[in-house]
């Protein structure tokens, strides 16, 4: 993918060894907010409304994207740099901003009313994700270093993970669990997971640069990758499987970067001019749970008739 795109889903600021790996199906559909530059979906709720952001010159504008129909939108405190990050069922919409001193600071945006979100005692703070009991997952910087939090009603509490240069919780489901991204000490970025509390570190064996931004209440986990040639392709986590996700016209890079309870996932890709898309994925196979009760059918079934013949 190109550094361009890679600048623009940057989250700013052990490991799972045995996994197994494989391709996952998906049906695409390219979104585009007319007239921008580049579009980026970073999620999307059960009803399919998605939230991101997108480039018109030097400026980035939020959009919701919902049943076909695109609508911009702006922090009235903002200085033409606001970037959407997550939305929940009930539409409320959370992400940061710039102001008139290059300072970010989070917000949620209920049904048009803005409210500002500062983590204590930081420098700039990113509101991420956003669940359906309005709790908040992002990350900010106190001037020295970078640490996760969750924002539960203006309550506070830091997520970080021990040894980190930096931690970011880019997403949060509707049973509290968190995932999102730490540094290492040599700035490579690592995947994490805080379930029920039990915060687990992963990477994708062989590959590198991993970025994640989703999970649904199924814990599935999505996001990014460089591999070792430097391309990007999106994944899928669940348990300890890796599924790959790449857009068929996204010859240089897909990020992969929602998924709804549905299973339904949305991303961008860079086509052959570098051009930045929004994609939609629509799952053409069964999840493994659905495949596991078909197969227990079809099994059912045979002993059904073998038992019959033998009466």
């Amino acid at each position: 993918m190109s550094t361009a795109t890679a600048r623009l889903l940057a989250l700013t600021f052990a490991l799972t060894i045995s996994a197994t790996v494989s391709a996952s199906s998906f049906s695409f559909t390219t979104i585009d907010v007319p007239g921008a530059d580049a579009t980026l979906p970073i999620a999307i709720n059960s009803s399919g409304q998605i939230v991101g952001y997108f480039t018109s010159g030097s400026d980035t504008h939020g959009f919701v994207y919902s049943g076909g129909t695109f609508t911009p939108f702006d922090v009235p405190d903002g200085t033409g740099q606001t970037f959407a990050t997550g939305i929940n069922d009930s539409g409320q919409i959370s992400g940061y901003y710039l102001d008139f001193s290059s300072v970010e600071h989070g917000f949620v945006d209920t049904n048009g009313s803005f409210m500002t979100i500062d983590a204590p005692g930081a420098v700039n703070t990113q509101a991420w994700g956003i669940n359906n009991s309005g709790e908040i997952s992002g990350g900010y910087s106190d001037g020295t270093s970078a640490h996760g939090f969750i924002d539960d009603g203006g309550t506070f509490t830091n997520v970080d993970v021990s040894g980190a240069m930096g931690t970011v919780p880019s997403a949060i489901n509707n049973n509290g669990d968190v995932v999102g991204v730490y540094a290492d000490s040599s700035y490579a970025l690592h995947g994490f997971t805080d379930i029920n509390g039990s915060i687990d570190l992963f990477d994708i064996p062989g590959e590198e640069n991993i970025q994640v931004f989703g999970i649904n209440d199924a814990d599935q986990v999505i996001g990014g990758f460089d591999d070792s040639s430097g391309s990007s392709h999106g994944f899928i986590k669940t348990g300890n499987s890796f599924s790959f996700i790449d857009v068929p016209d996204g010859t240089n890079g897909t990020a992969a970067t929602g998924i709804n309870d549905n299973g339904v996932i949305v991303g961008a890709y860079d086509d052959d001019n570098f051009v930045v898309h929004g994609f939609i994925g629509i799952p053409t196979v069964p999840e493994p749970s659905t495949l596991v009760l078909l197969i227990s059918g079809i099994l059912g079934a045979a002993c059904a008739r073998r038992a019959r013949s033998k009466r």
